[in-house]
């Protein structure tokens, strides 16, 4: 974990905080950290992320908040430019969604995977029960069987 440790530190300096206490990192601030150099790339893998969000049932206007920003533009004044603001969820999402090549993905996966389960930890949250063993025969309201294989479709 020695070797991980700075690369948390890094997701962690750019970390940001609303006043009600609310976590988020700007898309843009962790787009290099990623791995990604180009805005449109890194654009592409929040959107496969909103789309698993939204396959999930997750309000996507609250993991992934649309946000513009100001940047100097030298002579031409100020340039409007778009920006996420992310959620840890929406984060550790875009993180399994990005390209699977980058080093920098491999270390964006792990750094919100366990701190994701440090917040679980913390709010007291249990982890569901997964498909593949039984519930208690006091809450069976079925007649439980293993799958004999997933389905493809």
């Amino acid at each position: 974990m020695s070797e991980i440790q700075p690369m948390f530190n890094v997701f962690d300096g750019i970390r940001r905080v609303r006043p009600d206490g609310s976590e988020y990192w700007s898309a843009r601030e962790l787009m290099p950290l990623m791995g990604y150099e180009r805005w449109e790339n890194f654009a592409d893998a929040i959107g496969r992320a909103m789309a698993s969000a939204i396959n999930t049932g997750v309000d996507v206007g609250s993991a992934f908040t649309q946000v513009a920003q100001l940047r100097g533009a030298g002579n031409l004044g100020h340039v409007q430019r778009s920006d996420v603001e992310l959620t840890r969820y929406a984060c550790y999402l875009v993180a399994m969604n990005g390209d699977p090549r980058k080093e920098e993905i491999a270390s964006a996966q792990s750094y919100f995977v366990v701190k994701t389960r440090e917040a679980e930890l913390r709010e007291g949250f249990e982890l569901p029960r997964t498909f593949a063993e039984p519930p208690p025969p006091s809450t069976r309201c079925w007649r439980w069987r293993r799958p004999r294989a997933w389905p493809t479709s």
